[in-house]
């Protein structure tokens, strides 16, 4: 069951405290 509530828990936590995004594809997109 473990095996089972792996799979949800990472992604509750993946929402919860999303992977940083590189700024380099963010600040490109804001200056043009």
């Amino acid at each position: 069951s473990s095996y089972v509530l792996a799979i949800p828990v990472s992604c509750v936590r993946s929402l919860e405290r999303p992977p940083p995004k590189p700024p380099d594809m963010e600040v490109p997109a804001a200056t043009a």
